[in-house]
């Protein structure tokens, strides 16, 4: 990188770059927590389908016990 001078940049340019940093990094952040939502939500499914799995089961054991 050459080092420059910020005085010799017209300041409409350092906004510009300064904005379109932001959007950047805004829309990086949204999609971050979109993959994070999904990603909670298959978590949250996989628990619900563990928890019918156990439930099968203790009631498989239940039958075999008891009848």
């Amino acid at each position: 990188m050459i080092p420059v001078d910020n005085d010799l940049i017209p300041k409409q340019y350092k906004n510009n770059n300064m904005e379109r940093k932001k959007s950047i990094d805004t829309s990086l952040k949204i999609y971050l927590n979109i993959l994070y939502f999904f990603h909670l939500v298959n978590y949250i499914k996989l628990i619900i389908k563990l928890n019918f799995a156990f439930i099968s089961l203790k009631a498989n054991r239940a039958k075999i016990r008891y009848f």
